[in-house]
């Protein structure tokens, strides 16, 4: 039995835990306090106060990730260069800039009295962490010798840095919304169309990609496209001042271009790098067991477009006109369009070593993959090429043409969805510029059918070309295109491969012999959220370092929650420590532990 007054914390997930504490060397304490870790190496920390509860914190924080804990203060701080050398200095100049610490000294002393006490036992037990123990591998790797003593501020410094990247992704959308709002303008002036309705209309529209979503309207029936289009490009016309907008732009454009010389911002340039979460629940009206159900990181299926791939084939082989039959008569066509038809669009690795949903690993062993995900792994590679094709040959290359650069991936997708289903002529926008042209047939139906068979041509000569080459070997069967090949995480460390995952020796070799990192299933926009380059030319460009952190269940029960969660784990020092090899395992494969 937990005793009264004691407090229970999980690093990494909040639990009650009845496991005897183990002792750790850390005083004062009281009789309960103490550490134990279960069979994935998660830490229970068991506490009679609270600032036993948060020096225990501190303490197991600093065991587990103080590499990780120093660079992100050094980074956000601006004192990276300290750490790793004169390289970082630039960034180091950009984030001093940001005054994120000069933001947080600020909030540190508007928290109340309660607040700081527990961060100050915080700090105490990362320092105390510090003192009885020999630094991580890392700091010998990166040529340090000590560790600087944490600091209250340093956490609330790690708050900030948080909330500053959630805010800052907005930040930068708007930053590259400006610079394409002015192209598009001065696109209309110099083609005689409304650079406005180009803008929140054909290229840059708001409207997400399905309507799937929480907001109240989100289903309402639109508004005739004619209409809607025309008092969208008006009132942009209408509120854009051009001198103050060409000013504007260019500030944005070289704020982003600097922006992209810091490897801390770089992910949230990247459109398809998202920052944040989604939560949502499930009533007990619509469960089994009957009771609520609450879920995190849900996202959009693959979508619809290949719906219209197939039914351009269908009629492709039916076609009068010279062009488009000849694309429904290629045989590589022919055979992805009869691979496609039979998708049920999930994603397998379809190799080997391969990490999907379902599998079951015990010691990092796991069994082939059975015929059936084989054929849907080649599906999915097939697919996200010719997705990846007919973004850049139906929203990038007309856009191009007229000087706008392309939009984000979300963004290219819903532009994409209304050229194909929500124009009364497919392919012309609501400037009556045609996305979907090509010389020498006027039939808008026969040119969009042209475009979406010409771009799967396209893919498949690509997967069969020296850019896939190093997953492919340039084969053109298309058996051979596995998606696990393509589809390839690397937890990444600053330090280099000696410290990042997949590594040889040790518990996670690569998946593909040759190539880096872990096969693993899910795609863009799938509910094992990976987001790749959506516009990906090469083998390399569908690896990702992005997805869920956590994946977590809770059951609303009489009794109280009961829940699971799936955490990637950590190995900071470079060295597995008890049950994390099994805990990333369980990860790679959606395979959860007890939470609550």
């Amino acid at each position: 039995m937990k005793p009264a007054g004691a407090a229970v914390l999980i690093v990494a997930a909040l639990v009650v835990t009845t496991a005897p504490a183990g002792a750790v060397a850390a005083k004062p304490a009281t009789p309960v306090a103490g550490v134990v870790r279960d069979q994935f190496g998660l830490a229970h920390v068991r506490a009679g106060n609270r600032h036993e509860l948060f020096f225990l914190q501190g303490w197991v924080h600093a065991q587990d990730r103080l590499f990780q804990m120093d660079l992100n203060r050094r980074e956000t701080s601006g004192t990276l260069a300290e750490l790793l050398g004169d390289a970082a200095i630039p960034q180091d100049v950009q984030f001093r800039t940001f005054g994120v610490r000069r933001a947080a000294q600020r909030s540190l002393a508007a928290l109340s009295a309660s607040t700081r006490r527990d961060l100050t036992s915080y700090t105490e037990g990362v320092n105390r962490w510090v003192a009885q123990h020999p630094l991580p591998a890392q700091y010998a790797a990166a040529g340090a010798r000590s560790f600087v003593p944490w600091q209250p501020l340093d956490s609330v410094t790690a708050l900030k840095w948080i909330s500053f990247q959630v805010s800052l992704f907005d930040g930068l959308r708007d930053l590259s919304s400006t610079v394409a709002l002015q192209a598009a303008m001065a696109a209309g002036a110099a083609g005689g169309f409304d650079g406005g309705l180009l803008f929140a209309e054909d290229a840059y529209r708001s409207q997400p990609f399905t309507s799937a979503a929480s907001v109240p309207d989100a289903t309402r029936a639109p508004a005739p496209t004619t209409a809607k289009a025309a008092g969208a490009g008006n009132a942009t016309a209408a509120r854009v001042d051009p001198a103050r907008l060409a000013d504007a732009a260019r500030l944005s454009a070289r704020w982003l271009a600097a922006a992209g010389g810091l490897d801390a911002l770089v992910p949230l340039l990247a459109g398809e790098r998202r920052r944040g979460s989604n939560e949502w629940v499930v009533s007990g009206a619509r469960t089994t067991t009957g009771r609520p159900l609450l879920v995190n990181d849900p996202h959009l299926g693959l979508g619809a477009p290949s719906t219209h791939l197939l039914a351009a084939f269908d009629r492709a082989r039916r076609s009068a006109d010279p062009t488009l039959r000849a694309l429904g008569g290629n045989p590589a066509v022919v055979e992805a369009a009869g691979r496609l038809r039979g998708w049920d669009f999930t994603t397998p690795t379809g190799v080997r070593r391969g990490y999907d949903a379902g599998d079951t690993y015990r010691a990092n062993v796991p069994s082939g993959p059975s015929a059936v995900e084989k054929a849907r792994s080649v599906n999915a590679t097939v697919y996200s090429a010719w997705r990846s094709q007919i973004l850049r040959d139906a929203i990038d290359a007309p856009l191009a043409s007229l000087g706008l650069p392309p939009p984000g991936g979300d963004i290219a997708l819903a532009d994409l969805r209304i050229l194909l289903e929500g124009r009364p002529q497919p392919g012309v926008g609501a400037t009556g510029i045609d996305f979907f042209a090509v010389p020498g047939i006027g039939d808008h139906a026969v040119a969009r059918d042209v475009v979406l068979l010409r771009s799967l041509a396209r893919a498949l000569d690509a997967l069969a070309g020296p850019d896939y080459a190093p997953a492919f070997a340039g084969s053109h069967d298309q058996r051979d295109y596995r998606w696990g090949q393509l589809h390839r995480i690397v937890l990444d460390s600053p330090l280099g491969p000696a410290f990042s995952v997949p590594r040889v020796p040790g518990p996670f070799p690569p998946s593909i012999p040759g190539l880096p990192g872990l096969s693993v299933d899910g795609a863009y926009g799938t509910v094992d959220a990976a987001y790749h380059n959506v516009r990906a030319t090469t083998a390399a460009d569908y690896m990702f370092s992005d997805g869920p952190a956590r994946r977590y269940i809770v059951e609303v029960t009489s009794t109280g929650p009961r829940g699971v969660d799936s955490l990637a784990g950590d190995i900071d020092d470079g060295t597995p420590r008890h049950g994390q090899t099994d805990l990333l395992s369980r990860y790679l494969v959606n395979e959860h532990y007890p939470l609550l």
